[in-house]
């Protein structure tokens, strides 16, 4: 849902649909990979990074992680929000993350400080 209302600049919808799945995967642990999607959602539209890092962070510390949600690829993404909010030092830690666990991951690679 997070993504229909992101197409049609729905950012208030976004928000709560974005709300919702991290209220839904509360209820199921083994949902971890909701943390990893809401927190991509928010980071693509530039909204309220500071939450988008703090799930990435979050999905990074439970388990399980998924093929469709890589560790590296939050890495990477936390690092670019990271820089976004000034956090050089934890942006250049993550992004060495990143590219320890993929050392060809473009996003990661191409990420200036």
């Amino acid at each position: 849902m997070g993504s229909f209302y992101t197409r049609r600049n729905r950012w208030t919808d976004m928000d709560s649909a974005v709300a919702y799945g991290i209220s839904a995967m509360q209820k199921d642990a083994s949902a971890n990979v909701a943390r990893f999607n809401a927190a991509s959602m928010l980071h693509r539209c530039n909204r309220n990074l500071p939450h988008a890092a703090q799930l990435f962070r979050e999905y990074l510390a439970a388990s399980p992680k998924t093929e469709q949600a890589p560790a590296f690829a939050a890495y990477a993404q936390l690092a670019q929000i990271e820089v976004r909010l000034g956090k050089i030092s934890d942006a250049k830690r993550d992004r060495e993350a990143a590219l320890r666990l993929s050392h060809d991951y473009q996003p990661s690679l191409d990420l200036k400080f």
